[in-house]
């Protein structure tokens, strides 16, 4: 082989090494309809909190009848 090709090949190398090792995983979100939150869920700031004394990271109103939903980490 020549010397351009040995070394297009190793940088071709080293760029999908690089691709394969900056990719990471996030972690999945479970959800879960609040079980305290009375009433239509208006602003998601309510929700959350009414979550975190639940237990759970955080919360968001979802769906047509606006509902609170819980989230967190699983």
């Amino acid at each position: 082989m020549g010397r351009k090709t040995l070394s297009f090949l190793f940088m071709l190398f080293l760029l999908l090494a690089a691709d394969v090792t900056v990719k990471t995983a996030e972690a999945r979100k479970c959800a879960a309809q609040s079980h305290r939150f009375k009433g239509a869920c208006v602003r998601d700031s309510n929700c959350k909190t009414v979550c975190l004394i639940e237990g759970f990271s955080g919360g968001d109103c979802h769906g047509f009848r606006r509902r609170c939903f819980c989230t967190k980490s699983c």
